[in-house]
């Protein structure tokens, strides 16, 4: 039969009634059954096998539920940007000969779980600082050692070893030497944002000007110069390392993979 709802709609048989946002939780059949209710109205029976699908429909809607569409953890692990030998790391952390790393932006983060990179690199035009270093540290030997190797084309290498920092715990001993300091070395567009147009220079204090005229700081050597990172963690936080201009060394217990 014909009958009209309080809001004035006139409904008549073969009328569907359409579930909106508020009771999606609901069945169709459940909603039609609770709508026809409020104007004592009793529902059609159910059409054959309509009650089976319903019940099917709402254990499927349960597990789903239950599992998570994305897993809780998110860990690195794979899709390094660049897979090198150990012999290549001077290459390519230090030359950068294929100006991949250069033209990518980002600093790079060696993952080596054999350490030996952070062994092997202080044999090269590098300075390495452990984060025990870095944080006990006088905050002049950081800038000096930046200024020294923005000078001759070299790098500031930090150690993480198989801590797993946050990147805020880094940003705090940079900041030490300049607030933000951290934020403009780390930008992709480090290199044309901060260093050729030398506004390092801020970094050049009145105490050290006689070992820094800015005169001497070569545009050519700034394009090589290089802030990196080594960490010996197999799977570094996937929030940290995207950061990250990331260098698998091969050889080091990993898998070896192919480069992106």
């Amino acid at each position: 039969d014909d009958f009209t709802t309080e809001a004035g709609m006139e409904l008549a048989n073969g009328d569907s009634m359409i579930k909106d946002a508020p009771f999606n939780h609901l069945t169709q059949r459940e909603f039609t059954k609770k709508m026809l209710s409020e104007f004592g109205r009793e529902p059609p029976p159910p059409e054959e096998g309509e009650e089976k699908k319903e019940e099917e429909e709402a254990k499927e809607e349960a597990v789903e539920e239950k599992e998570p569409v994305f897993p809780v953890s998110l860990f690195f692990a794979r899709g390094f940007n660049k897979i090198i030998d150990f012999k290549q790391l001077s290459e390519v952390l230090l030359k950068d000969v294929d100006d991949t790393r250069k033209s990518d932006g980002r600093c790079p983060l060696v993952i080596d779980p054999s350490g030996r990179t952070s062994k092997g690199i202080k044999y090269l035009q590098c300075i390495v600082f452990t984060m025990v270093e870095l944080i006990t540290t006088d905050p002049l030997r950081l800038r000096r050692a930046l200024l020294t190797h923005m000078m001759h084309a070299g790098c500031v290498l930090i150690d993480l070893d198989s801590f797993d920092f946050p990147i805020e715990a880094i940003e705090e001993q940079f900041s030490k030497v300049e607030r933000g300091l951290f934020q403009k070395l780390a930008d992709r567009s480090a290199l044309y944002s901060y260093l050729l147009p030398r506004r390092f220079k801020s970094l050049i204090t009145t105490d050290i000007l006689k070992d820094y005229e800015i005169s001497a700081f070569m545009d050519e050597n700034l394009q090589k110069f290089s802030l990196g990172f080594v960490t010996s963690r197999p799977n570094p936080d996937f929030d940290f390392a995207k950061q990250f201009y990331t260098i698998s060394v091969k050889g080091s217990g990993e898998d070896e993979e192919e480069e992106e």
